[in-house]
C-alpha cells in the first residue's frame, strides 16, 4: 500500500526574502550610504563650514550659511543611527516570527515570494 498513511503532510515552505531584505539593509544599504555620505566622527557638514569659515571669507552671508549647514547636516548621522536600530529591531523581531526556520515562511505568506514582487513595487515608488 503506497501514499500518505494518514499522517499530517509537512507545511510547504518559501524562502523568507523579506528578512533577506532586511538582512541586506542592516548588512550592506545602510552601512554603504553612511559611507557614501561621511567619513569621519561627527557632524559630515563639518569639514565643509570649516573651510568656509576658516577659509579667510570675508562675507557675512558665509556665517549665515554655515550655521543653517550645521543645523541641517547633524541630522544625517542621528538618522543613519535611528535608521539602523529600527532595521536591526525588524530582523530580530522577524526571526522570531519564524524561530523554527526564520529563512523561510510557510507558502502563499506575504514574506516569501510576494515580497520580491512588493519590493520591486516599493522600490520604484522610493
Amino acid at each position: 500500500m503506497g501514499g500518505d498513511q494518514g499522517g499530517d503532510k509537512p507545511e510547504e515552505k518559501e524562502t523568507n526574502f523579506y528578512l533577506i531584505t532586511v538582512k541586506g539593509c542592516r548588512d550592506t544599504l545602510i552601512p554603504n550610504a553612511i559611507d557614501a555620505v561621511y567619513d569621519g566622527m561627527g557632524d559630515p557638514g563639518k569639514p565643509v563650514a570649516d573651510a568656509i569659515s576658516g577659509g579667510g571669507w570675508e562675507c557675512t552671508e558665509a556665517t549665515t550659511w554655515v550655521t543653517e549647514l550645521l543645523q541641517h547636516t547633524s541630522t544625517v548621522m542621528p538618522a543613519f543611527e535611528d535608521a539602523l536600530a529600527d532595521v536591526r529591531t525588524e530582523v530580530s523581531a522577524e526571526q522570531g516570527r519564524f524561530p523554527e526556520g526564520n529563512h523561510e515562511v510557510p507558502k502563499g505568506h506575504p514574506h516569501g515570494l510576494a515580497w520580491n514582487r512588493t519590493w520591486s513595487m516599493m522600490r520604484r515608488n522610493i
